[in-house]
């Protein structure tokens, strides 16, 4: 498994620094959304920095250490973690009441452990006090900023609180200094959980972006489209996985591509060197073969007489001349040259004696010798054949050997660094690096390093070992300062072969071709996703503004200091000041002296959150006359639902006010006008009734009686609508008030009423509270009419025999008065209109006549006294009206 790693840590690194770079343009994104939070733009430098250094981390794995490239990575390093420990910093340190906690002084420590780190022990140790100390503690300080904001603002939690958890985690893999050592234990790279940590934060940073967003569309009362959270997170969580996929099988195919050209490649240079290497072994033993058929050499090794030795010494100077660059010799039974071809070099062989040469031995066992070894005289590189020598009775009587030397296939080689002729013990006989040459594959024990000393066959080598591992044919291997793809060819059945480490970096030139195909397609779709998200919400920001400018009525938006910022067409229309004149300055020049304190309060309102509806005041247009308003005024929220600013919008009521004072004038005329001759059919009903001109019969009589009752009617609703102008108009709807006894009203109108009870059988019952002394400030007369008409209407839709229950308590300062009644009820959908002037519930027309007005009338009379009134009500099982009034 920790191979497989090995070979995809570009596809790692570069996801890695992928996930940190989106994460850290997510957060420039949040930034621009939620300007107020400063310390966004250290965490999203953090993250492009961070990625920055998984890229150039990648840069180095692939092309190696240098000296630039590793101060780079180690400044990025440091730097990145600076910034996210300024964000942590910052964004505790940022609020209401900023902590001395949280102040510049925490760089003091910082700056002193790393000079000591730096000048104690250079980079290495730098780079460990780095990863145990500042990025430990500056993601420790960013998760507890994300938990701390997550709980402060008291929204998105589910995102907030899992990037704090992600933060701490990432710090805590940074204690995993040694990468060998983690993979050796885990499997897999520190590298692989980075990218894991990496990811999820940008997932979790890019759904907290969205609901920033969605939160500022939102926040302008406009209504899209948008999936759900869940739809969001299983999208990603699906979508991303497959990526993943696709990219790991495209980078493997790029790579699969290369290395095939490259197992081609090595091939075909591979073949040509081993050609070679059999093409001098084929020919030492052709040339070996043939020397043993002359007699002259059977005849040096019976006798010893001169002649015969420079007939045999022509003999192998014509061998040795077909044998290219090569030296035969012949050798007695105990391994002592007695001729040979180079007898006149100063490096000859005559003379030697080479019996501890493997080929001799197996040479004088009658089976055919071949050897690769180091020239113990000449020091050459060479290949050697030997063959045994045999008399007619044949016997074994010496060996003759051809040795071809090396140097020109050794030349070959350095034409190809990285080319190593092999033993079959891992030596490392010929290379084009002088580094391979008499080093090993793999480590060697003791005892094979003595048998190898012992037989001279690699001279003074140390043996050293290159490799961990052995390197097996057609794999990539990588050592601290190369990457080669591995190509072999043995030569012989002994386990001699050539083996080839061809520069494997196309491989991850192809690789990183698919990784910048990878790149250029994630910023294409992350840089469409953010197009349009700020094409939605900047499109719907000018809809919503071509509405408020488009708006017939005033719209005016103020930041919390009163400085104008939204000057609408409406208000240009209403006003008469344009924008230009308006935008920056204040609404002072259009309040009246004695509406600037409403102004103030209403502000002081909407800064703690309130709003104000429908306000009615005056203003002044650029003429100087006044203007009758309503004003309705609400906070205008950042993301953070914290109040920014006052949208107001006013609507001109000039002309709806004077309306309304021509209606109240005409009913009060028509009301006084209409009561004189009411109260004279009154008084004339009254005088057939009584009989004072006469007796009437009962027909008669009760004809004229239900004159009477109709206008009596008549007077009443008169009488009404006469409150009802009085409250409409100002100045006219006066209180009279002085400390009275509730109860005693409370009885009064019961008993008032007792007819109408005995009428309709309803039995009337006071709680024990409401006999006793209530003492409240008020004008008994309205309150009294109240009463009345509260009363009246529980017992007029109540049922036959139904009972109302009158409840009295004392509550915080008020009296809470309740009438209950078990009648027909206010239908759910009406009880909104209950107290609208002239509305009737369907259900009360055919329980009797009635104006309309009298919950109006009780409403008003209520909040006069500073009191409320409702009630609650189910159809068909009754009503209960409460009213509140203060306590004396």
């Amino acid at each position: 498994m920790t191979e497989f790693f090995q070979g995809q840590m570009d596809f790692i690194l570069f996801f890695t620094g992928l996930a940190f770079f989106f994460f850290g343009f997510t957060f420039l994104l949040i930034y621009q959304i939620e300007k107020k939070e400063h310390s966004w733009k250290f965490l999203a430098s953090f993250g492009i920095l961070r990625g920055i250094y998984q890229w150039l981390l990648l840069v180095q794995w692939m092309y190696f250490h240098h000296a630039v490239l590793s101060a780079a990575i180690i400044g990025l390093d440091i730097l990145s973690f600076v910034l996210l420990f300024e964000f942590g910093r910052r964004g505790l340190r940022e609020g209401k009441k900023p902590s001395r906690m949280w102040g510049l002084w925490m760089y003091v420590p910082l700056i002193l452990l790393f000079a000591y780190a730096f000048f104690a022990g250079g980079g290495h140790i730098l780079d460990t006090v780095l990863h145990l100390t500042v990025s430990l503690l500056a993601c420790l300080l960013a998760g507890i900023y994300f938990w701390h904001y997550a709980a402060k603002r008291g929204m998105e939690k589910m995102f907030m609180h899992p990037i704090a958890v992600l933060f701490v985690l990432y710090g805590a893999s940074q204690f995993f200094i040694d990468e060998k050592a983690f993979a050796v234990l885990t499997g897999f790279p520190i590298h692989l959980v980075y990218n894991v940590l990496a990811f999820l934060i940008f997932l979790f940073a890019w759904l907290q972006y969205l609901a920033f967003l969605k939160h500022d569309i939102f926040s302008q009362q406009t209504e899209t489209k948008t999936l759900s959270r869940t739809q969001k997170i299983l999208s990603f969580l699906v979508l991303v996985p497959i990526v993943y996929v696709i990219s790991f099988f495209f980078l493997n195919f790029l790579g699969s591509l290369a290395k095939m050209e490259l197992k081609n490649e090595s091939n075909a240079i591979v073949s040509v060197a081993s050609e070679n290497f059999k093409h001098v072994m084929i020919t030492a033993k052709n040339t070996v073969s043939l020397l043993v058929s002359f007699p002259e050499f059977v005849e040096i090794l019976s006798a010893t007489s001169s002649g015969n030795t420079d007939q045999a010494s022509i003999v192998l100077d014509q061998c040795s001349v077909v044998s290219i660059d090569g030296v035969c010799y012949i050798m007695n039974t105990d391994g002592v040259v007695i001729a040979s071809s180079n007898r006149f070099a100063p490096d000859s062989f005559m003379g030697k004696n080479y019996a501890f040469r493997p080929y001799f031995t197996e040479a004088m066992q009658d089976k055919p010798g071949e050897y690769f070894a180091l020239g113990v005289t000449s020091n050459i590189p060479g290949y050697y054949a030997a063959h045994a020598i045999k008399n007619v009775r044949q016997k074994i009587v010496g060996v003759a050997v051809v040795k071809i030397n090396l140097n020109a296939i050794e030349d070959v080689l350095h034409t190809y660094q990285h080319m190593c002729f092999v033993s079959p013990e891992g030596v490392v006989f010929l290379s084009g690096d002088p580094r391979f040459k008499g080093n090993t594959f793999l480590p060697l024990s003791e005892s094979e390093k003595q048998t190898l000393v012992k037989r001279q066959q690699f001279g003074s080598s140390t043996f050293q070992p290159l490799f961990e591992t052995y390197p097996l044919k057609d794999t990539v291997m990588r050592s601290d300062k190369d990457v080669v793809y591995v190509t072999s060819a043995q030569i012989n059945g002994g386990g001699w072969s050539v083996v080839y480490f061809h520069g494997a970096q196309k491989i991850y030139q192809y690789r990183l071709f698919g990784i910048v195909l990878i790149l250029l397609f994630y910023i294409f779709i992350i840089a469409s996703l953010i197009i349009l998200q700020m094409l939605k919400r900047n499109a719907i920001f000018a809809y919503f503004a071509s509405v408020i400018y488009a708006s017939q009525d005033a719209v005016i938006g103020k930041k919390l200091n009163g400085e104008i910022e939204v000057w609408n067409e409406g208000a240009e229309r209403l006003y008469g000041y344009t924008s230009k004149e308006m935008i920056g300055k204040t609404c002072d020049v259009l309040h009246p002296t004695n509406e600037r304190d409403h102004e103030k309060t209403m502000m002081e309102r909407i800064r703690q959150g309130g709003a104000i509806e429908n306000f009615e005041m005056q203003h002044l247009n650029k003429k100087g006359e006044l203007i009758d308003v309503s004003v309705s005024m609400s906070p205008i929220k950042d993301v953070n639902d914290e109040i920014v600013g006052v949208s107001l919008v006013v609507r001109d009521i000039s002309r709806a006010k004077k309306l309304e004072k021509m209606k109240a004038e005409f009913v009060s005329i028509a009301s006084h006008q209409l009561r004189t001759p009411l109260t004279g059919i009154k008084w004339f009903s009254e005088l057939l009734l009584n009989g004072r001109v006469g007796g009437l019969k009962n027909a008669q009589k009760e004809y004229v009686k239900q004159i009477a009752e109709s206008n009596q009617r008549m007077i009443n609703l008169v009488n009404d609508l006469l409150e009802v102008s009085h409250i409409d108009a100002e100045g006219k709807f006066v209180m009279h008030k002085k400390q009275e006894d509730f109860s005693e009203i409370l009885e009064q109108v019961v008993e008032q009423l007792s007819v109408m009870q005995k009428t309709k059988h309803v039995h009337i019952r006071l709680g024990k509270t409401c006999k006793s002394k209530i003492l409240l400030t008020i004008d008994s007369i309205k309150i009294q009419q109240v009463l009345q008409n509260l009363l009246f209407n529980a017992i007029k839709f109540s049922h036959e025999n139904g009972i109302i229950d009158i409840s009295c308590n004392k509550e915080k300062k008020q009296l809470v008065c309740s009438i209950r009644d078990r009648g027909i009820g206010i239908p759910a959908q009406q009880q909104a209109r209950i107290f609208e002037k002239f509305f009737r519930a369907d259900n009360s027309v055919d329980a009797g006549g009635g104006t309309g007005l009298g919950l109006f009338i009780a409403k008003s009379v209520v909040e006069a006294h500073g009191g409320k009134i409702w009630f609650e009500s189910e159809e068909g099982k009754g009503t209960t009206f409460f009213l509140s009034l203060p306590l004396a």
